[in-house]
């Protein structure tokens, strides 16, 4: 047995759009500029001062190296220091993904993080007073300036400018519609 039913067919409206982008020319001539300032006139004399540092005893008794070697040995603890924060930040973290099992451990990688070795202080005077000698013998600076006047004169152009507006047209390029129809009627 065959029941009636109906069927619909509907078909969209489509709007089409033209546009025409408007056009803008603007230009602006530079200015006429004239700038002239004649030299000024400075005079400088000087004496110059003189400073002597001699550090070797200071050098000596802090036991100090090249700065190469220096360097050498900051990258490495450094490096060593990268290291050792690496393997134990991956090792709280097998901690964490295991947190299930037994223990509390965030309590126990913040008591063991915040815990560090004692401090150790010892006191000392490294370089001793008065290994350093510094001797400064003063200088003298006389300077002389005189500045002559700037002769300016700008004239400024117009600016020219030129538009075309744009245009939007628009139009029905499918109209919409519904058809129905009844099916198995008798």
């Amino acid at each position: 047995m065959q029941l009636p039913h109906i069927q619909i067919h509907s078909q969209r409206g489509q709007i089409a759009i033209q546009t025409q982008t408007p056009v803008q020319r603007m230009e602006k001539p530079e200015p006429q500029q004239s700038i002239s300032q004649p030299k000024a006139t400075l005079n400088i004399q000087s004496t110059p001062v003189k400073l002597t540092i001699d550090q070797t005893k200071a050098w000596e008794e802090m036991n100090l190296k090249h700065v190469f070697v220096l360097n050498r040995e900051a990258a490495q603890k450094g490096k060593q220091a990268a290291v050792q924060a690496t393997a134990r930040i991956a090792q709280e973290g097998d901690e964490l993904m295991k947190i299930e099992q037994k223990g509390s451990p965030i309590a126990s990688q913040a008591k063991r993080n915040s815990e560090g070795p004692e401090p150790q202080f010892n006191i000392g005077w490294v370089p001793s007073p008065g290994s350093v000698k510094v001797h400064v013998s003063q200088g003298d600076v006389n300077i002389r300036f005189r500045a002559k006047p700037v002769k300016h004169n700008t004239e400024a152009q117009k600016v020219i400018h030129d538009y075309e507006p744009g245009k939007v047209t628009t139009a029905m390029q499918q109209r919409p519609s519904l058809t129905i129809d009844v099916m198995n009627v008798k």
